[in-house]
């Protein structure tokens, strides 16, 4: 796992607190743009190194729904 992945995991609680719904990006340990939508975060990252970056969607609820294909 790399360093920002390991970073969302063990921040996770807090990032749900600060940002429930958003989109984030993380890069160094730290968030470094967040918004509504995936493309407003791409928009504020433009000028980064996107290969250092790790993106991702912070849910506003602790529910996690799983579909069973066979269902």
């Amino acid at each position: 796992m790399d360093q920002n992945n390991e970073w969302i995991k063990t921040n996770f609680k807090e990032l749900r607190r600060k940002y429930p719904g958003k989109y984030i990006a993380v890069s160094g340990g730290r968030v470094i743009a967040s918004g509504g939508t995936a493309k407003e975060v791409l928009k504020k990252v433009e000028n980064e190194d996107i290969k250092k970056i790790r993106f991702t969607h912070v849910p506003e609820t602790k529910a996690v729904f799983y579909r069973c294909k066979s269902c």
